[in-house]
């Protein structure tokens, strides 16, 4: 006799991975640089700063398909859902151990981790966190059959909080080098947790509102009362592309969470870098007939401890008249591909940059400003080139340096800019070498009745020649390159 419901399920994984040289020999290497006479605490500090720049070299572009089919033989019922989550955006490694090399006016402090040492203890986390799954799921079972529902929710959660581990410890060690992924996959699948945390938080949805609902019902019972809680806007399907929907979700569960937990909010744009602010960020996924939202609960140390799902009928999104794509989805998706694998490209200058905003979930909104952050790492160059929505690309700075003085030093760009038309997914791209960077190919244009220089080459072209130019740089040189998103929108 078959077994009522049978689970398939098929996790494809695909890793675009950036190490630097130093990776070849077995080791990768964080660094960031210090006074000569730097102290203890300096040093500790300097530790995180080296961690930080370890993990920027682990760059991860992860495409997650879980493929459920679900099929109950008492009436032929065939159901088919496919969820994709972007789960490392942040991540934390273990295994690391640190160096400080003393030179004649710096310090050198080193994050550096043994690739083969780590796999092996990534290996055997997951092998526990295996058992760990199961024993949850068995449990949360029990106290169904029970009907103990409120402890069968929170041991399903508990196993989804697991299983979120089990797939970063998986990512993990796949990066590292490890081989043995069949012996580690995890004993339960997603779409099990799923349909038992369906039974038991079942309710009628009769419009977006109860969706949000039910969603922030999932989300309260994993995150702790009175807590500083920061909401992101959700990404569309497994891009970094925002709409009117991502922000009016943002809203709706900033508000809805209020009926089931006691919080403080804090804004995202300000939770960077604040200790103990939980994030709430995810995608979500039209279907033809239907709607998927997923979120992700971040302790907001790099640690994924819980998530949420809600599907509903897609009518209700219509209902609200928003888009749900960003306004120059083709254009900006099509174009995304010339970023996707180089949006960091290493080097031995290392350089950051963000916006008064943050690095990353980024909307800004007609009238607002945006200023521009820097830490170089060396005395360079730094090119911004600014990709609009509407594809005009126009430099922000073509040659700004910074000197010596301003190395290892959080540096505001002089000149702020005011979000205005047109409206879309944009990017926001920074080159930076230690030697001038080549002229630029411009003409001037007219954007909204203003006139502002541009390239005159496209993107591709434009591309291959900066890319073309780092390549080929002279022996000494050093180079780098970033990109963020950014997604602009009327108010």
């Amino acid at each position: 006799m078959k077994n009522p419901i049978s689970i398939i399920a098929c996790l494809c994984i695909v890793l675009f991975l950036h190490f630097n040289a130093q990776a070849d020999n077995g080791l990768i290497i964080g660094e960031t640089y210090l006074e000569p006479n730097a102290g203890p605490a300096e040093i500790e500090a300097a530790k995180q700063r080296a961690m930080v720049d370890l993990m920027n070299q682990i760059q991860v572009n992860v495409k997650s398909e879980f493929v459920n089919e679900v099929t109950e033989t008492a009436n032929s019922l065939s159901e088919y859902t496919a969820s994709k989550i972007n789960v490392m955006t942040d991540m934390q490694v273990e295994g690391a151990r640190f160096n400080v090399i003393d030179k004649d006016n710096s310090k050198v402090v080193q994050a550096i981790l043994n690739k083969a040492e780590a796999a092996g203890l990534y290996r055997e986390k997951t092998l526990q966190l295996n058992d760990q799954l199961a024993g949850q799921v068995r449990q949360a079972l029990n106290f169904i059959q029970t009907s103990q529902n409120e402890k069968a929710l929170q041991s399903i959660f508990n196993a989804s909080k697991t299983f979120n581990k089990i797939e970063q410890q998986i990512l993990l060690y796949m990066i590292l080098g490890g081989a043995d992924r069949a012996q580690i996959k995890p004993q339960v699948s997603r779409s099990k947790i799923d349909s038992i945390l369906y039974d038991i938080t079942e309710t009628k949805m009769a419009n977006f509102d109860d969706a949000v609902a039910n969603l922030c019902f999932q989300i309260s019972r994993q995150i702790p009362p009175n807590q500083q809680i920061a909401v992101f806007p959700l990404n569309y399907e497994k891009t970094s592309f925002f709409s009117e929907l991502s922000e009016y979700t943002r809203q709706k569960i900033e508000s809805s969470l209020t009926r089931f937990l006691q919080f403080k909010m804090v804004s995202a744009e300000k939770s960077a870098g604040v200790k103990n602010v939980y994030h709430i960020s995810g995608n979500y996924w039209p279907r033809k007939d239907v709607m998927e939202i997923i979120v992700l609960i971040n302790d907001g140390a790099g640690q994924t401890i819980g998530s949420a799902r809600v599907t509903f009928p897609l009518k209700y999104v219509s209902a609200l008249n928003i888009s749900i794509k960003p306004q120059n989805f083709v254009d900006a998706y099509s174009e995304d591909k010339y970023f996707a694998k180089n949006e960091v490209i290493y080097g031995d200058l290392k350089i950051d940059f963000w916006t008064n905003k943050g690095g990353k979930n980024l909307i800004f909104k007609e009238g607002e400003e945006m200023r521009l952050y820097i830490r170089a790492n060396t005395p360079c160059y730094v090119r911004f080139i600014y990709h609009l929505a509407n594809g005009i690309r126009t430099p922000l700075f073509k040659n700004y340096y910074i000197s010596e003085l301003k190395v290892n030093k959080v540096v505001e760009l002089p000149e702020s800019f005011v979000c205005a038309p047109p409206f879309g997914v944009e990017k926001l791209q920074l080159i930076a070498s230690t030697e001038g960077l080549p002229a630029l190919k411009t003409e001037m244009t007219t954007i909204e009745g203003e006139e502002y220089e541009a390239l005159s080459e496209d993107l591709k072209q434009f591309l291959a020649r900066t890319r073309g130019f780092i390549k080929n740089k002279t022996k000494g040189a050093k180079t780098a390159e970033r990109v963020i998103t950014i997604t602009t929108m009327d108010k």
